[in-house]
């Protein structure tokens, strides 16, 4: 119950509420969270008599969450927008027409909580026989038919070379050979759970719309927020890395390769430990040959609809100017006479510096070097690893080799040195060892 006199009046308010303890909430959880419901319904009632209470509207979730990424898709990256509105319209078969002043923190944790539960169908395709008879039969050269499938040809390769492949791509290439998908793939369907990162995507995109909500009034509290919401923990994925021995291996391997763009910017990946993003939003004029320096400004992305474009780097720290190992500089300074040979021309201006174009003088997709690292790792005989893992492989070579933490922070991009801290701790705990060994030795 609440008691309070109206402003500029001495006619006291009376108001009450009643809350019912949830049936899967402990006797003493309810003790502390009928305090916090108390302070709530006593705010409201203040701001209510105060003129500040929320505005009443109709207005679904999902609607004012569409019209709030109309407002900022002026500020906001293309991917972003893109993105948003995706998450938001898969979230609408959830919460339908549920008026934004209807939601619950219930209503929340059972999204959360469903979406955990229902994971990700992967539909992937394997070739079981060749599509270059069908080609032939048609008269078509390679080159002719990616450009009708809108395909890349690394794509028809990679499905060539037995690798999965996903459905939809399949698709896109029976279709212009007028064959069934079936008659030449067998079909891969698996399930599989969602990333923790993924399922706190969810409630991030849900916590902004509601965070602009509250800011307008049209609600009271942000019922996405942690102190409401317990996040799914979903799957963690393992860091996984090459070992030293396995990293030579690897650069030996590429020292041997003949195509000159793959051995350069993976020799990048693996040297420098930069993004997928950050490698393809390389320009010359980031490099400087002369001082062994390596600068970080940009990334390339891709979007549906959009195409390629230059956005800013994960972060602001993200930017950076980074040493180089002489034998990359070498390599950048060999790829430089090639490049100025092959890829002198452009078509579009932000593109010109590009490091790694294709002969039509667009970039490549940052997509690309996964698919080399494949082949590369398949020749050598490794494990296969995503790109990502040679992100990991050389932060843990760093810290193995007892470069310190801030160093190779800095190095990478990561904006503190915790972030380094919390996802290499186990290589940390193996050069503590190593400083004790070292202790021991020095006081014998």
């Amino acid at each position: 119950m609440v008691r309070q006199k109206q402003p500029n009046s001495n006619k006291v308010v009376v108001r009450s509420m009643t809350w019912k303890k949830p049936y899967d909430m402990t006797d003493n959880e309810a003790k502390h969270y009928i305090h916090k419901v108390a302070y709530e319904f006593e705010e409201k009632i203040i701001n209510e008599l105060n003129g500040k209470g929320v505005k009443d509207t109709d207005i679904s979730l999902i609607d004012y969450g569409l019209e709030r990424l109309e407002r900022m898709k002026n500020d906001i990256s293309p991917h972003s927008y893109i993105t948003g509105v995706r998450m938001h319209e898969e979230m609408r078969k959830f919460f339908g027409k549920i008026k934004l002043k209807d939601v619950s923190p219930a209503l929340i944790q059972e999204y959360l909580d469903k979406k955990q539960k229902q994971g990700i169908v992967i539909e992937k395709a394997l070739l079981k026989k060749s599509l270059k008879p069908v080609l032939k039969s048609k008269r078509w050269k390679l080159i002719n038919f990616v450009k009708k499938g809108k395909i890349s040809k690394e794509t028809f390769e990679k499905a060539e070379r037995g690798q999965e492949i996903s459905l939809a791509t399949a698709e896109k290439i029976c279709k212009p050979l007028g064959i069934k998908v079936k008659d030449y793939f067998d079909i891969i369907t698996t399930r599989k759970p969602f990333a923790k990162a993924t399922i706190n995507s969810y409630r991030k995109s849900l916590c902004a719309t509601l965070s602009s909500a509250k800011r307008q009034r049209l609600i009271a509290h942000n019922y996405a927020s942690r102190d409401y919401i317990e996040t799914p923990n979903g799957t963690k994925r393992d860091t996984i890395i090459l070992n030293e021995k396995e990293s030579i291996k690897l650069a030996q391997e590429l020292e041997k390769e003949e195509n000159i763009i793959i051995k350069t910017s993976l020799m990048a990946c693996l040297y420098m430990g930069i993004r997928r993003s950050e490698l393809a939003g390389l320009q010359w004029q980031d490099i400087d040959l002369e001082n062994n320096v390596m600068k970080i400004q940009r990334s390339m992305h891709s979007t549906k609809g959009i195409g390629l474009y230059y956005k800013s780097t994960k972060t602001e720290s993200s930017k950076r100017e980074v040493s180089m190992p002489q034998a990359l500089t070498e390599q950048l300074k060999e790829y430089k006479v090639w490049w100025d040979e092959h890829r002198p021309y452009f078509i579009e201006p932000k593109f010109k510096d590009a490091l790694f174009k294709k002969d039509t003088l667009m970039p490549y997709n940052p997509s690309i070097f996964i698919t080399w690292l494949r082949k590369i790792l398949e020749q050598a005989g490794l494990t296969k690893v995503t790109l990502h893992s040679l992100r990991h492989t050389n932060i843990s070579l760093q810290l193995m080799a007892g470069i310190d933490i801030k160093t190779v922070a800095g190095r990478v991009g990561h904006s503190q040195t915790s972030t380094t801290t919390d996802i290499y701790s186990h290589f940390l705990q193996s050069s503590d060892k190593k400083a004790s060994n070292i202790l021991d030795k020095i006081f014998e």
